[in-house]
């Protein structure tokens, strides 16, 4: 009897995220010697704030404050001859509409949405291609409806001096990014729930490539995994690659790819990275 064995390929998905410690309270001890490298040489933030998924709320919290520190170093200062003015660099954008001024005692969600007409790089609209066509999607970013300017003191602030400040409501979200879809998206679902056609597919949010490396349909909803920084590759089993994520480079290696005895159908294999050997991983699974 001829045996014959089919050549076996995988995608491979190597991704170049950087997780943080237990606790981001630290991080401001090193802000003077900030922005470099976490700040482009166009003065733009370009870097990410990590928290796990079982991070503390005061964590969620200080990793916010870490962004807006690194935002605030990203910014340049002009003299004039009326005194000092800042300037921020980048996408941004003034809470204010011609000839409104954000006043006294009233809400920032009167100006409304913000959109790609107010932060045209990071609010960018695109679209996603699949067999179902193609599908155009919009950006915007909902302003708190519960966030304005008064005039009070700070409860941290040991001296009681009454200051202007943009005071949040700690029970709502400071704000709410959203992707919105001139057409829905569409794609088929398989035994399994996978939304097939949309899996490994690229999607832009907030400036920032992703890979939608699973989307499942929950009896929550749709859920869509996504990994940044990564590279898609074709590689065949017993072969050996080398990519390079931002400015590090990976060695990886197709130890096995093995027959199906998944319910799914999906073919597990394992990989040896850098030297170090994942668990068997299906379609969709990732290994840190």
């Amino acid at each position: 009897m001829e045996m014959k064995k089919t050549a076996k390929k995988i995608m491979a998905l190597v991704g170049g995220a950087v997780m943080a410690g237990a606790t981001l309270a630290g991080a401001f001890a090193a802000l003077d010697a900030l922005p470099q490298p976490f700040v482009t040489s166009d003065g733009v933030f370009d870097s990410y704030v990590v928290v796990g998924t079982m991070g503390l709320v005061d964590d969620v919290a200080v990793g916010m404050d870490v962004a807006a520190a690194f935002a605030q170093k990203a910014t340049t200062s002009a003299t004039a001859s009326h005194g000092t003015t800042t300037e921020l660099a980048g996408d941004v954008w003034k809470i204010a509409k011609s000839g409104d001024n954000l006043d006294f005692g009233q809400n920032i969600s009167d100006y409304g949405s913000v959109t790609d007409k107010e932060m045209s790089s990071l609010l960018k609209g695109s679209s996603i291609t699949n067999e179902k066509g193609t599908f155009d999607y919009d950006q915007y970013i909902d302003l708190a409806n519960s966030a304005k300017v008064i005039f009070t003191t700070d409860p941290d602030d040991d001296s009681n001096t009454p200051a202007w400040y943009l005071k949040f409501d700690a029970s709502h979200p400071a704000y709410t990014y959203k992707v919105s879809f001139t057409q829905a998206l569409q794609s088929d679902i398989d035994s399994n729930n996978h939304l097939k056609d949309i899996e490994m597919k690229d999607i832009k949010i907030l400036g920032k490539d992703y890979t939608i490396t699973k989307a499942v349909n929950t009896t929550n909803g749709i859920e869509l995994t996504l990994m940044s920084g990564a590279v898609q590759a074709t590689q065949g089993e017993y072969t050996t690659q080398t990519y390079t994520v931002g400015n590090k480079t990976y060695n990886v290696e197709v130890l096995i790819i093995a027959d199906s005895d998944e319910p799914s159908g999906d073919i597990p294999v394992k990989l040896k990275v850098n030297g170090e050997t994942t668990d068997a991983l299906t379609a969709g699974q990732t290994y840190t």
